[in-house]
């Protein structure tokens, strides 16, 4: 019987297999990391951070050819984002406790808006953002250009 945990090696193999044909065509790709709800609740996020990235980043990736995003599953389309304070702990962490990520740049995803564009920015160790939905309607997308 396979269990939940068994998973996401599969898939972090195939993020791995997807990022070395993107390298390999001299496009960089953005390899997007983030826990669960559920993950979340039970104090999972740094191990599954931790496993996402030992397993995804390809080892011909470099902060020249690949770009790091947090961007937390339970964010993403929901209108939750953690906190300036989650998102700083958990850039910190990113950059400063995984040897494998310290070097790349780390991107913030999950409910980006137009209201929290600005104070996501200027989170310490927040070097931009990845903007889902919000880019889908051109006069948020343009305000948060502007912020």
């Amino acid at each position: 019987e396979v269990g939940e945990h068994d998973l996401p090696l599969q898939e972090d193999e195939i993020i791995s297999q997807k990022a070395i044909r993107c390298l390999e065509e001299k496009i960089i790709p953005i390899l997007c990391i983030g826990e669960s709800l559920e993950q979340k609740n039970n104090k999972e996020t740094k191990k599954v951070l931790i496993n996402q990235i030992a397993r995804s980043i390809p080892k011909e990736a470099s902060k020249h050819n690949l770009i790091l995003a947090y961007e937390p599953i339970w964010a993403i389309g929901t209108g939750r984002t953690p906190t300036q304070k989650e998102i700083s702990e958990i850039h910190a962490f990113i950059k400063k406790e995984i040897p494998q990520s310290e070097d790349f740049q780390l991107l913030y995803g999950g409910s980006v808006k137009s209201n929290n564009s600005k104070e996501i920015l200027c989170i310490d160790g927040v070097d931009g953002l990845l903007v889902g939905g919000a880019s889908l309607d051109v006069n948020e997308f343009n305000k948060i250009l502007l912020s």
